[in-house]
């Protein structure tokens, strides 16, 4: 008896194990299922668009009452006729995709994208902004589908990060431009980084600095985040006229003229300067775009 027992429990064991031996780990290059619906121009297809991994497959499934014959634009792709309940077999997409029809029916079409990983083509840079004002970030994406972007911000040097979303001070939160207005002194040192996603995968970008100084005693910067140096002219309580640098200036500006200060040399060169703001401890003020 005890020898009639150990046998099943034996042979149980053996095709458990088998079975965890022989399994095999799911192939990286998916194979996507198109199903044929009706001849109904772009709605006869259930995904459509759809979206491939580069080096993936397209099956097209044929659930309509009608043969149909599927074919990229370009001639790189056909299914050959498949009959109704009958699937292609799995087709290699070997270009960028595109356009798809039946030659059957002509007005049944479709696209096929191939997905690539986002890329970030152009980083954000730091901003340097006066208190109050306005930072912008900006950053490039490529991708496809197109991917779905989504800021950041992190207040400790980039130890952790948050999502952002709309509203005040933020705008663009998932655009490929971030602008903060109003901005508080608070927000010195806080880091901003754009995160494009997508079904092929992710892509961070580099993280840019917000730097926020007091009214006309930061270093010249750009101040309204347009990647244009700005130059800030302040007066104290001691009536001495001064540069964002801290730099004297001879004379008091009177008026604003095309945007420029005619009344005193600027203190810094004027390459690539975009705005010129002046100010006095009085109610006096100006500014201007040069």
């Amino acid at each position: 008896m005890r020898m009639r027992l150990a046998r099943p429990v034996d042979l149980v064991l053996i095709v458990v194990v088998c079975a965890i031996a022989t399994a095999r780990p799911a192939t990286a290059q998916s194979t996507v299922t198109v199903d044929i619906v009706s001849i109904s121009g772009d709605q006869s297809f259930a995904r459509n668009p759809v979206s491939v991994s580069a080096g993936g497959s397209l099956v097209w499934s044929n659930r309509d009452l009608f043969v149909h014959r599927i074919v990229l634009d370009d001639g790189s792709l056909d299914t050959g006729n498949i009959v109704p309940g009958a699937s292609s077999a799995p087709l290699g997409v070997t270009t960028n995709g595109g356009a798809y029809h039946c030659t059957i029916h002509p007005g049944m079409v479709g696209t096929v994208t191939v997905a690539t990983t986002p890329t970030v083509t152009g980083q954000p840079a730091n901003r340097t902004v006066v208190v109050g004002g306005t930072a912008r970030f900006t950053a490039s994406v490529t991708g496809a589908p197109t991917p779905a972007m989504q800021w950041q911000v992190s207040s400790n040097g980039g130890t952790s990060w948050t999502n952002l979303a709309d509203g005040s001070p933020y705008s663009g939160a998932t655009t490929t431009a971030l602008t903060v207005t109003g901005v508080p002194a608070g927000f010195s040192g806080f880091r901003y980084r754009l995160v494009a996603t997508n079904s092929a995968g992710s892509a961070t970008s580099n993280a840019a600095a917000l730097t926020v100084v007091t009214f006309g005693h930061g270093p010249v910067g750009d101040f309204d985040g347009d990647t244009k140096v700005d130059i800030t002219v302040y007066s104290p309580s001691s009536g001495v006229w001064l540069s964002s640098g801290r730099a004297p200036i001879s004379r008091r500006p009177r008026r604003m003229r095309g945007g420029r200060a005619r009344t005193f040399p600027c203190p810094a060169t004027t390459t690539g300067i975009s705005h010129l703001i002046s100010r006095c401890s009085g109610p006096r003020q100006a500014s201007g775009t040069s």
